[in-house]
Parts: structure tokens; C-alpha cells; sequence
């Protein structure tokens, strides 16, 4: 299989960052670090280099000659693979795609940050009102370290239930327990309840969806 020319696909498609190779801000994005992964196209072509995931803007990054790239256009790219982990393109974004027994979960991750104060002396947090503009996850961590703002990270991912093709969507226990018929929403409820299920932890709502879809 013949491979694109990476520049061409970079030119098409993406911005740069003005940023270096840094370790990502694991509140931030999904993997700790760029991670090798391969980009395949609707025309058959594949793109080889490393990636991650911006869960706060929902924006792809990957490298190009050592630089912080942004995917900026994924109109080209029919399936991204980061590690072992699956992806597939959504309106202007990327959602992990997991199989499941007879279904597959699809997580769009949304991360929201929130400034709670500054930081003082002693590392004290102060109370106050910082901009959130000031917090910019592209840059490498030895800039942001100049910024003595405090933020909360609150996670606001979305999932879709894809099962007998049809992709339906929830983002809390109710409604996820509505994509059920009654009897065995209960019983998927008690499991829930019994394993302290969370679901904004992508972990805990992959057991939900394991249990809720056994022996379909």
C-alpha cells in the first residue's frame, strides 16, 4: 500500500503550533506523551507519526519534524490509530471507538477547565478571577509553568452506545439506563450501583457497557 507524502497531508489539513515535542498534561489530553499511531485516509493512503488528543479544545496534535502540529481539517482521514486504541473522525473531532461483546462504545472526550484562583506564597491558592484564556494546553510544560493561575479540570465526556447500527447517546446514568428495556435496565442499575460505577471515567463506564450488552 502506497503511503502519502506526510508533507502533503500537513499542508491539506493542519496548522502548526509554533510549539516543541513536550509530555503532555495528563488533565489535558488522553495520552501522557505523543504516541506512534497511523493516520489511514478514505483513499487508502496511511500516515505514520506520533499523536494526541486535546480533550479541552477537542483537537488532534501530531508531530512533524519534532513540531506540534494541529489536525485542523478530518474530512481525509477515515480510521486514526494512537497505540492500540481506535478512532474514528465526528463533525470536527475524534471519538474512541471500543468493541464490545456485540456493540462498540464511542467516547467523546470534553474536558472543561475552570480557574479557581492564583497561587501565593507558600503555594497557597488564593480566591479570584482568572481568564481562561490564559491556560493553553499546546504549549510545552516548561511555559506553562509560568502561569501561576490554578485551574480545575471537570470532565464532560459524551458516549454512544453502537449496537445492532444504530449509534444512540448518553452521558449519565439515566440515560443510559433508558437504552434498556425496564427489567434489564434494573439489573444493569444494581450492577452499577454494586461496582461504584462513575461515569465520567471511561474505565467504568466500559464495565457498565459490558455488563448491560452480555450474551446480546
Amino acid at each position: 500500500m502506497k503511503t502519502l507524502p506526510l508533507i502533503i497531508f500537513i499542508l491539506c489539513c493542519c496548522f502548526n503550533t509554533q510549539a516543541q515535542e513536550a509530555t503532555s498534561n495528563s488533565n489535558v489530553f488522553i495520552f501522557e506523551t505523543f504516541t506512534e499511531g497511523k493516520a489511514l485516509l478514505k483513499n487508502k493512503a496511511i500516515n505514520q507519526t506520533k499523536f494526541n488528543y486535546d480533550c479541552v479544545k477537542q483537537e488532534l496534535h501530531f508531530l512533524s519534524d519534532g513540531e506540534n502540529m494541529i489536525m485542523d481539517d478530518n474530512s481525509n482521514i477515515d480510521t486514526l490509530y494512537i497505540g492500540n486504541r481506535k478512532f474514528i473522525p465526528y463533525q470536527n473531532r475524534f471519538l474512541e471507538y471500543i468493541p464490545i461483546n456485540n456493540a462498540a462504545l464511542l467516547i467523546d472526550y470534553k474536558t472543561k477547565v475552570l480557574p479557581i484562583g492564583k497561587k501565593g506564597a507558600y503555594g497557597v491558592t488564593t480566591q479570584g478571577t482568572a481568564p481562561v484564556l490564559d491556560f493553553d494546553p499546546s504549549k510545552p510544560l516548561d511555559q506553562k509553568s509560568l502561569d501561576n493561575h490554578v485551574y480545575r479540570f471537570n470532565l464532560e465526556n459524551k458516549y454512544y452506545l453502537e449496537q445492532d447500527q444504530k449509534r444512540k447517546k448518553f452521558t449519565n446514568t439515566k440515560s443510559f439506563l433508558k437504552l434498556f428495556p425496564k427489567e434489564h435496565a434494573e439489573a444493569i442499575s444494581s450492577f452499577m450501583k454494586k461496582e461504584k460505577i462513575n461515569m465520567q471515567t471511561p474505565g467504568d463506564v466500559m464495565k457498565a457497557v459490558e455488563f448491560a450488552t452480555k450474551g446480546n
